[in-house]
């Protein structure tokens, strides 16, 4: 006796899949920024630091999502960033927190929170989403 079984749905399903990957990284990523701009422990000069986070999302090695929010004053701090997404390993399925300006690791160095607060959240979020 021969069984023959047919499954249908499958695409559909990994694209759901992917589709609620895509949007949990998203929101890791716009929640780390949103943190980040606030726990940021350094002194101010120029706030170019502070409105250089940002994210990207990339699904099986392609970028699906990016943000870079910096304000309209600082338009280096955000082509350097960007700049720095560009630059970043993007394979496999991940978010990238990034911020661009050269002296971020410098500051980071030097004990100040920089990436930190906003990286820690974004993975409290993810560990959140995957045990529901």
């Amino acid at each position: 006796m021969q069984i023959e079984a047919k499954i249908t749905g499958m695409d559909e399903l990994k694209g759901l899949i992917h589709s609620n990957i895509r949007e949990a990284l998203i929101e890791a990523g716009e929640e780390a920024i949103k943190v980040q701009k606030v726990e940021s422990d350094y002194l101010n000069h120029t706030f170019n630091l502070r409105n250089a986070p940002g994210y990207a999302v990339t699904i099986k090695g392609k970028e699906v999502a990016r943000k870079v929010p910096a304000d309209s004053s600082h338009v280096d701090a955000k082509k350097k960033t960007e700049k720095t997404l560009d630059q970043a390993d993007k394979t496999g399925t991940g978010l990238i927190f990034a911020d661009g300006m050269e002296y971020a690791s410098f500051v980071s160095a030097k004990g100040y929170d920089v990436v930190d607060s906003g990286l820690l959240h974004a993975d409290k979020i993810l560990n959140k989403k995957t045990k529901k």
